[in-house]
C-alpha cells in the first residue's frame, strides 16, 4: 500500500494494482484501478477491487483490449458540463417559455383538429438535428482559435456561452417560423426572451465568482468584445434555421395542408375553386366551414 501511494504521489500517474489475497486489500484500495483475481485464499481481494477476473490469463485481454477501448472512450469525451448550472435552470423558465406561451395562447391557426394532430416524431427529429448542428458547428468554429485580444484560445466557459447563445436564438426563431398569426405580444416575447438572455449573462457575470462561478465576467470581457463570437452565433443560427425554413417552404408550397391552402388564398386575395377531383368532399366541407370562420373573424 505504501509503495502504491509513493508511486501515485511521486509520478502523478494513474496506477493499477493486481492482487489475489487478503494481504492485497490495502494496495487495491489505495490504487486508482484495482484488479482482483479469484483464488483459494478467499474473496477479500475481489470485494476490494474495481475489476474481478477468475484467472491470471485474463489479464491480457483486460489490460490490452478492454483497457484500450475504455481509454479511447473516456479520453475522447469530457464529462465537464458545457453550460453553467443557472443557464440550465433558467432555460425553460425565462429564455424559451414565454415564446411557447405566446405560440399556444395567441397564435390563431386554421383548424383546431389539425393542431391536435400528433407531430411528436417530427419535433424530436428537428431537436436532435438542431442540437447536433449547434454542437459540432460551434465547437469546430471556435476551438483552437485566438478568441481574446491577447491571443488566448477558447475555454469551456466561452464555449458554453457561445453554444447557449445559439440555442436561445435557434429555439425562439424556430418558434417564430411556426407562428401563423403575429401580434405585438408575440414579437415582445420572442425578441424579449433573446434580449433577456444577454441581460442575464451580463448581470450574472458581475456577481462574485463564488456565485457566478464559470460565468464570472465571461461575457463582458471575452464574448462581447470578440467579433468571432457574434459571427459564429450568426453562422450557426442560420445553418440551423435553413433546413427548417426550407422544409416549411417546400411543405407549404408543394405539399400544403388544409390551413396552408386557405392562408395562401387569404394572402393572394382570391378564391380558388375546389372541384370534387381536387379534394375529397369531406375536405371541401372543412374548407367551406373554415372560410366562413375567417369571414366572421374579419367582420
Amino acid at each position: 500500500m505504501q509503495v502504491t501511494r509513493l508511486v501515485k504521489l511521486g509520478t502523478g500517474k494513474t496506477t493499477l494494482s493486481i492482487g489475489d489475497g487478503a494481504n492485497d486489500v490495502g494496495m487495491l484500495q489505495e490504487t486508482d484501478i484495482g484488479v482482483g483475481i479469484s483464488d483459494a485464499e478467499g474473496m477479500q481481494a475481489l470485494m476490494a477491487s474495481d475489476f474481478a477476473i477468475s484467472q491470471f490469463r485474463f489479464l491480457e485481454r483486460l489490460l490490452l483490449l478492454h483497457g484500450h477501448w475504455c481509454y479511447r472512450s473516456y479520453a475522447s469525451f469530457s464529462g465537464q458540463a458545457a453550460y453553467n448550472d443557472w443557464y440550465m435552470s433558467f432555460y425553460n423558465v425565462f429564455f424559451t417559455s414565454l415564446t411557447i406561451i405566446a405560440l399556444g395562447v395567441f397564435d390563431q391557426d386554421i383548424s383546431a383538429k389539425l393542431c391536435l394532430k400528433p407531430r411528436i416524431l417530427g419535433c424530436m427529429l428537428n431537436g436532435v438535428l438542431s442540437s447536433l448542428v449547434i454542437f459540432f458547428l460551434t465547437t469546430n468554429s471556435v476551438l483552437n482559435q485566438a478568441f481574446r485580444r491577447d491571443g488566448k484560445v477558447v475555454d469551456f466557459e466561452i464555449l458554453g456561452v457561445t453554444m447557449y447563445t445559439c440555442v436561445v436564438w435557434t429555439v425562439n426563431c424556430q418558434m417564430a417560423l411556426s407562428i401563423n398569426y403575429f401580434t405585438w405580444i408575440q414579437h415582445f416575447f420572442i425578441w424579449g426572451s433573446i434580449a433577456f438572455w444577454y441581460v442575464f449573462v451580463l448581470v450574472y457575470g458581475f456577481l462574485s465568482p463564488a456565485i457566478s462561478t464559470t460565468a464570472y465576467r465571461v461575457f463582458v470581457e471575452a464574448c462581447a468584445p470578440s467579433g468571432l463570437y457574434w459571427l459564429v452565433t450568426l453562422l450557426v443560427v442560420v445553418c440551423v434555421l435553413l433546413p427548417y425554413f426550407s422544409y416549411r417552404s417546400f411543405q407549404s408550397r408543394f405539399l400544403p395542408m388544409y390551413h396552408d391552402i386557405i392562408q395562401r388564398e387569404q394572402v393572394e386575395g382570391i378564391e380558388i375553386g375546389l372541384s370534387d377531383d381536387d379534394l375529397p368532399k369531406q375536405v371541401q366541407g372543412k374548407l367551406i366551414h373554415l372560410r366562413e370562420r375567417l369571414k366572421q373573424r374579419e367582420l
